[in-house]
């Protein structure tokens, strides 16, 4: 796993050293093993490579137009993996991020047609593919990956993404050339982009909490989508986004429910097969939780000595805590197991770290667990496994349900029934986003309302649009309309299952995971998105995957129970078991929110020092405080991504320290 970034600037001349130098130093801490660089001239049809950006130079009169970074974290070929990496004719270059778990079968294949390999790394496939297959060479790749091919016989700069966005990757444009990176902050470092945020992105943050692709709440700022492509032909700017990802199959309505267990457990451990690949040693990430416990029992059946697992959680006296259940499952598959004891006096000091650490702004508080468990991680390891992913294709979160049965809830008298209850429950912000998901009939206004955290009403009073809105903009719709692009074949809760993975998963959950993974030097792999695994997930029908009387994730249960030791899949699935299944973890955010932290909270938000009343209206965000203080509506989610907002401008745009750890202080 690694950091990549470069630029084209055909005007820059000399200035272009000055502007590239930081690109590699800003990613350090995704590759500290190794750095590279690429110094191109396409007029002339030049290269030159080099560990160090001043031995590129060499004796050029003319400075190249475009110059690639890379920063290594040796996995995979520790001895002739360094990077960029070229063909024979070094007239195709590369700097790449990930892992592609297939690579050996498509070297045999290129290999056949007559292409020579000097190393033995996934990397070097890469430019041999494209060579062979162009751009369709992409969709035949499975793992996590995000790239940069430099052509020069065509003199075309290519940047690509995983099908899944598990891997992150930007791009940019501004007057001094256009760029990439991994994240943000080395474009920012080398001065060619500025930490401003766009204005346009704020209704998409405020209705999902986080910004879909291609957008980011930079100004200037793209993130490639999942399972895309884009080009630069001549230095002047990105294409449009281009998806070589194929869309979904249709489902397999053959299968009996049985069958399609055996074909899930087969796929789960061929997943975590070839996910150990490596040339250095692999653990994993273990909550106690079922995903996670059978990402760690596939990799036991395949190890010659114990797994290395890592958990982390807060203590709780008096009742069982997170870090009791990963122990106890530990004790079950017979890892080696580490542990890291999380603190609710220090997490909004983390929590604000981390939104600084993640370029953009993610109500996700999560995220900050991860990263301090993936510090103690990388003290042993370079590379863990972790169970996420599985809850996306198998409908395993409660806002999947109600599109199980949305052929019942269009009915009048079940969306009027909700409508009832969320105005006789007003507290329960969780009632009222059924309630605006059950009277919904159209597909993409219903799948944006299951993500919406602020309700299209509360967006425009909060930015001032005036007038009512009575449903989601264009800007909000458009996301959810460009997956749901292709899958008319589909059922109606397979549909949402295949947004929500590349729309909620990639864009928050796994752009978090890489940051503070990536952060420690730890490379994070999601057995449940490879996609041999999504190939049969994808494929099983709504009706196998959720009913009435199983409920949510029923298949995933059947699955522990043929791959976890007896005792523990019996604690994790059967009701009444005395073994307390694995919840969220016991974050601190509703203690945020309670009347005695609530003026601390208030001058936050709206207080001398805060950047919030920049965007959205003050008055608005001080009604929704007095609600909370009042309790008569429930605004934790709300109020939780107007926080994230505030702390990440601290954090990331003003980029001031001393007053992010002042904020840990305050609450």
């Amino acid at each position: 796993m690694c950091g990549i970034a470069g630029l084209w600037a055909p005007s820059a001349g000399r200035d272009i050293w000055r502007l590239a130098a930081p690109l590699g130093p800003a990613l350090r801490h995704r590759g500290p093993d190794d750095a590279g660089w690429l110094a191109a001239w396409p007029r002339e049809g030049r290269t030159c490579a080099a560990r160090e950006l001043e031995a590129t130079r060499s004796d050029a009169d003319v400075p190249p137009e475009v110059i690639l970074a890379h920063r290594r974290l040796s996995i995979v070929d520790l001895t002739t993996g360094w990077q960029p990496l070229s063909n024979e004719a070094r007239d195709v270059w590369i700097v790449y991020n990930g892992e592609i778990y297939n690579h050996l079968a498509l070297r045999a294949e290129l290999e056949a047609l007559g292409h020579r390999f000097a190393t033995r790394s996934d990397t070097e496939m890469v430019v041999h593919a494209y060579e062979a297959w162009g751009t369709e060479a992409f969709a035949k790749f499975n793992g996590i990956f995000a790239f940069a091919l430099w052509d020069g016989r065509r003199r075309r700069l290519l940047v690509a993404r995983d099908p899944l966005g598990v891997k992150p990757l930007y791009v940019g444009h501004s007057a001094k050339g256009l760029w990439f990176a991994s994240e943000v902050k080395a474009a920012i470092a080398a001065g060619l982009g500025v930490p401003e945020v766009d204005r346009q992105s704020l209704e998409l943050f405020l209705t999902y909490r986080f910004v879909p692709s291609p957008a980011t709440l930079l100004r200037g700022v793209r993130r490639v989508p999942p399972g895309h492509w884009l080009q630069a032909d001549d230095g002047s700017g990105w294409s449009a986004p281009r998806r070589y990802a194929p869309p979904p199959k249709a489902e397999d309505r053959r299968p009996s429910r049985e069958e399609w267990v055996e074909r899930l457990v087969d796929a789960t451990r061929a997943a975590v097969r070839g996910q150990l690949m490596a040339d250095v040693p692999v653990g994993a990430l273990l909550s106690g939780g079922l995903d996670s416990s059978i990402v760690v029992a596939c990799m036991g059946q395949e190890a010659s000595s114990a797994v290395w697992t890592y958990g982390i959680g807060f203590p709780e006296p008096g009742r069982e805590s997170e870090l009791d259940v990963a122990r106890r499952a530990a004790d079950a598959l017979g890892t080696d197991h580490h542990e890291v004891t999380a603190d609710h006096a220090g997490f909004f000091g983390e929590w604000a770290d981390t939104l600084g650490q993640l370029d953009e702004p993610v109500a996700t508080p999560g995220h900050v667990l991860v990263r301090m468990l993936c510090r103690r991680v990388g003290r042993d390891l370079k590379v863990a496994l972790t169970g996420q992913g599985a809850d996306e294709p198998l409908g395993g979160y409660l806002r999947h349900t109600p599109e199980r049965w949305s052929h019942v809830l269009a009915a009048g008298p079940v969306a009027a029934a909700a409508r009832l209850g969320a105005r006789l429950l007003p507290r329960r912000e969780a009632v009222r986003r059924f309630a605006a998901v059950a009277s919904e009939p159209d597909v993409t206004r219903r799948i944006a309302a299951a993500f919406a955290v602020f309700a299209p009403d509360q967006v425009a009073a909060l930015l001032g649009s005036g007038g009512t809105r009575v449903g989601p903009s264009d800007v909000v719709l458009e996301p959810v309309r460009r997956w749901l692009d292709g899958t008319q074949h589909l059922d109606s809760l397979n549909r949402l299952l295949y947004v929500d993975a590349r729309l909620s998963l990639a864009d928050d959950l796994l752009l978090g995971s890489d940051k503070v993974s990536m952060a420690h030097s730890v490379e994070a792999r999601v057995p449940f998105l490879d996609l041999d695994y999504l190939a049969v997930a994808e494929s099983i029908p709504a009706r196998v995957k959720m009913s009435l009387l199983r409920g949510r994730k029923s298949l995933q249960h059947l699955v522990a129970r043929r791959t976890l030791p007896a005792g523990l899949a019996r604690a994790l699935t059967a009701p009444g078991s005395g073994w307390r299944r694995k919840r969220g973890f016991d974050l601190p955010i509703g203690r945020w929110f309670a009347p005695d932290r609530l003026p601390a909270v208030e001058d936050l938000l709206i207080g001398k020092d805060a950047a919030l009343p920049e965007y959205v209206r003050r008055d608005v965000v001080a009604q929704m405080l007095e609600e909370q203080r009042r309790r008569s509506f429930d605004r934790t989610r709300a109020l939780t991504a107007l926080l994230t907002l505030e702390v990440w401008h601290r954090a990331f745009v003003r980029g001031n320290p001393a007053e992010v750890a002042r904020i840990g202080v305050d609450l």
